[in-house]
């Protein structure tokens, strides 16, 4: 840990985390071992291009072990890095954390709605997470207009259709582009049907 810190001190950031996680290999506190991580972290995070090392240090335990702050750190981070998966997997721990903190958690689920409909995520985990996270909160508008959108990468047309009729009788109130968007498409089936 000396030899560490004084590399540290040094600016020799690389030998000094490679020391680092050796020892923390070897901890048995699993949450010690971590906050030293959040600790060198936060010294990456100083420097010029740090976001990447401190990624690494963070991702080098499992989230679980991680305080709240740092699993929002690593989330944002992996966000940043384009690690989608990553980051999916920390704001559902942190959603799960929050889930008494009622501000804290829409937040999360804000930032989970604006993850999950990137075009590297797939449809159907799109799907999956906006509806469980609009069932958990219905009122919320940004949610719902973000699952129309991802219905709308439905490939079966049919299904697609059936997912924006229902969403639209639940929250007759999404924006008219939606509602605009679900008139054509129930026009061009109807045309497609009449042609058949």
């Amino acid at each position: 840990e000396a030899l560490s810190a004084l590399l540290a001190g040094k600016g020799a950031l690389d030998e000094a985390d490679a020391l680092l996680l050796a020892r923390v290999a070897s901890a048995a506190n699993p949450e010690a071992a971590a906050a030293l991580l959040v600790e060198r972290a936060r010294l990456h995070l100083a420097r010029p291009e740090g976001q990447g090392p401190a990624l690494v240090l963070l991702q080098s335990v499992g989230g679980a072990v991680l305080p709240d702050d740092a699993l929002a750190l690593r989330a944002d981070l992996a966000e940043q890095a384009g690690d989608t998966i990553d980051a999916l997997a920390c704001w559902q721990r942190l959603r799960t954390l929050r889930k008494d903190d009622r501000a804290a958690r829409d937040e999360v689920d804000r930032r989970l709605a604006a993850l999950v409909v990137r075009p590297t995520v797939s449809t159907e985990t799109a799907r999956a997470m906006l509806e469980e996270l609009h069932d958990a909160n219905p009122s919320d508008g940004a949610l719902a207009e973000s699952l129309f959108d991802v219905y709308g990468r439905l490939q079966n047309l049919e299904e697609r259709n059936r997912a924006w009729a229902a969403l639209l009788e639940r929250e007759p109130g999404l924006p008219a582009s939606c509602h605009a968007r679900w008139h054509l498409a129930r026009a061009e089936g109807s045309e497609q049907g009449g042609n058949a």
